[in-house]
């Protein structure tokens, strides 16, 4: 979906168009359970996080003052949600962080071959919760490197 259709469709449904809200939801969906996925590790949280963020997405809607910035923004809430419900994990099991993020598989059409996306994969699956983020939000989400940081809410030069 360009941004411009993207636009429209925020704008109806920040006037309470509810099948506006629900093409978002399509379009986004899945991309959220990956982001959520990548980050926490469990598909039931990843589940539960995309639940959540289009809860809240939902319940703020109006308060977003611009409406091609509605991915970053979904993405953000997403983030926090994911960083929530680690920090939760972490003081119910007292368990390291690196214990909650299982390896993920990359969707096939990001790797040439296997070997590549093993490779690829343990890396990213190696990196610290921001910076695989941040690698998902601009390499594979296409947003750009403003989006991202301020997604992330962290600088332009600790996203690159």
């Amino acid at each position: 979906m360009d941004k411009a259709a993207q636009s429209a469709l925020v704008k109806k449904a920040q006037g309470g168009d509810r099948a506006a809200f629900e093409q978002l939801y399509g379009e986004y969906r899945d991309r959220l359970f990956y982001f959520a996925l990548k980050n926490v590790g469990s598909r039931e949280a990843a589940e539960d996080i995309v639940s959540e963020t289009f809860l809240a997405a939902l319940e703020k809607l109006t308060t977003l003052k611009n409406a091609d910035a509605f991915g970053a923004w979904l993405y953000s809430i997403a983030y926090n949600k994911c960083s929530d419900h680690l920090s939760a994990s972490a003081r119910a099991q007292s368990l390291d962080e690196s214990g909650l993020c299982e390896p993920v598989m990359l969707p096939q059409d990001y790797a040439e071959n296997r070997q590549t996306a093993e490779t690829v994969r343990a890396i990213i699956d190696g990196l610290d919760k921001t910076s695989r983020s941040a690698v998902i939000l601009y390499y594979y989400e296409e947003l750009s490197l403003s989006e991202t940081a301020k997604t992330l809410g962290i600088s332009e030069n600790a996203a690159k």
